[in-house]
């Protein structure tokens, strides 16, 4: 069997959709599955999940974001055209998706997936779920239950709707502690504001250090947030033990994770965190805001870890409970992995995932020729401007020059200027 998944790179990526695929691309190929890889980026030298792949003799294509929209959607349409898949995933891209009305036209059946509860991502299922027929989508996997609801809730027909979280390996080296030890706070993830709350994780840790004696505190990522993050620390924990960590290659995460005792998650939303399971599957006790999608799935309040509604003082009192109560910490830990254990552990959901593709392939069909529409045809079909916020259209024949060195220049600063 093979499919074609389309992914996202940038240096030193992180997300939690790239650690998934880093896991689940090998379990396939151990299965028969062969998958064909369309990255979409800047054309750089250190696209860290393309060489990753590529070193592991996965066939990727990349495919340069500096294209127009509608040239990105010829450039899809080329590379399936000349590999054609059994199943083609167009993953969360919007792209991708538009590109997918002429893939399944000729019976290749296709796969969304829904990352996150956010605007964009039900955007994605109002246009490509529910919306025209044309347009629509075999199946769609979302990675929480709340996020399956809402996609039911639409009555999508003939797509198939599954719920499938990312998964987290159970290791064997799991967190210890104990009334004579500091307890370990970290946080995980991307260093961003409008999800993560990260500045508010940073002044949690900072306040807790200061008042809770026998703690200390780390954050690991990237992300635009960071000199946000290390003016915080340096101003509010100087002299604390609290620090920035740096970022966690996919293969030592686990034992970092393993090392510390509470993992901290302030999100304003999420689909249902890798990061998070992780942690639980190591043992650490998550404290996480209260939101609908995702946590209260994986987090049962006292029985497994903490959801709280304050970021402030909740925080400080929840991480002040545990270290004053190591037999609470303990009970509790042992609850997160065993949460991991029963549900969500990856391999349970890697099979998952297989099955699903296989179920899928056996539905191909070869229904007529592939065409790929020309330019013109792209320009005269309707998007939704939502799901264009990163893409730019071809413009008018004169400002094509224009926006094409305005590009360029673009790359040249993300290239050579470091922020």
């Amino acid at each position: 069997m093979k499919i074609t998944m389309c992914a996202y790179d940038a240096p030193n990526n992180i997300d939690g959709p790239t650690t998934w695929i880093k896991r689940l691309l090998p379990f396939l190929r151990e299965n028969g599955v062969e998958t064909r890889l369309i990255f979409t980026a800047d054309k750089r030298k250190d696209l860290s999940t393309l060489l990753y792949f590529q070193k592991l003799n996965f066939a990727c294509k990349l495919i340069p974001a500096e294209l127009f929209f509608e040239e990105q959607i010829r450039a899809i349409l080329s590379d399936i055209h000349a590999h054609p898949p059994d199943v083609f995933i167009p993953n969360y891209f919007p792209v991708a998706c538009y590109a997918n009305q002429w893939i399944s036209s000729t019976g290749i059946p296709s796969v969304l997936i829904l990352h996150n509860d956010d605007d964009r991502h039900h955007s994605l299922v109002d246009e490509f779920v529910v919306g025209e027929p044309k347009k629509r989508v075999s199946a769609v996997v979302t990675v929480s239950k709340s996020m399956h609801r809402k996609v039911e809730v639409k009555h999508p027909t003939n797509t198939k709707i599954i719920c499938i979280p990312y998964g987290a390996p159970l290791t064997k080296t799991l967190s210890q502690f104990s009334a004579d030890k500091n307890l370990k706070l970290m946080y995980l993830g991307r260093l961003n504001e409008v999800q993560k709350r990260i500045s508010d994780v940073a002044k949690g840790f900072c306040k807790i250090v200061k008042t809770v004696p026998g703690t200390e505190a780390v954050i690991y990522g990237k992300g635009p947030c960071l000199s946000s993050v290390l003016s915080i620390i340096q101003q509010e924990g100087k002299g604390f033990p609290v620090r920035y960590g740096g970022t966690l290659p996919v293969n030592e995460v686990q034992n970092y994770l393993a090392a510390n005792h509470v993992f901290v998650l302030l999100s304003n939303f999420e689909g249902i965190p890798i990061a998070l399971m992780e942690a639980m599957a190591c043992g650490l006790v998550p404290i996480c805001s209260d939101i609908e999608s995702g946590i209260p799935e994986i987090i049962t309040h006292g029985k497994n870890g903490f959801i709280i509604k304050d970021r402030d003082g909740e925080l400080v009192k929840t991480v002040q409970l545990l270290r004053e109560q190591p037999k609470v910490w303990q009970e509790l830990s042992k609850a997160a992995r065993a949460t991991i254990e029963n549900g969500y552990s990856e391999e349970t959901n890697n099979k998952k995932w297989l099955h699903l593709f296989q179920e899928l392939a056996v539905t191909k069909r070869r229904t007529k020729d592939f065409v790929i529409p020309p330019i013109e045809v792209l320009q005269k079909e309707t998007y939704k401007p939502d799901l264009l916020s990163y893409e730019t259209l071809i413009p008018s024949q004169t400002m094509i020059p224009v926006l094409r060195f305005k590009k360029f220049i673009g790359r040249i600063k993300r290239t050579y200027i470091k922020s």
